[in-house]
């Protein structure tokens, strides 16, 4: 009965691990798509802040209204 019980904590030991090392790859991913994802926010942050300002003058040159 004992090698039963080392026999189930071992093989529980193991899951635990592939579970854990699943986890942590599926975390190192995510951690990468979102700094892929803020990098793209920002360029478009960059990009309608210059939009915006080129508008505003061409407002003030009265080229559009």
């Amino acid at each position: 009965m004992i090698f039963a019980v080392i026999f189930l904590y071992v093989r529980m030991e193991n899951q635990d691990k592939q579970v854990n090392t699943g986890c942590e790859d599926r975390l190192t991913r995510c951690e990468q798509k979102l700094e892929q994802f803020s990098g793209m926010l920002k360029t478009q942050d960059s990009i309608s802040s210059a939009l915006r300002a080129e508008l505003t003058t061409y407002q003030k040159l009265g080229i559009i209204k």
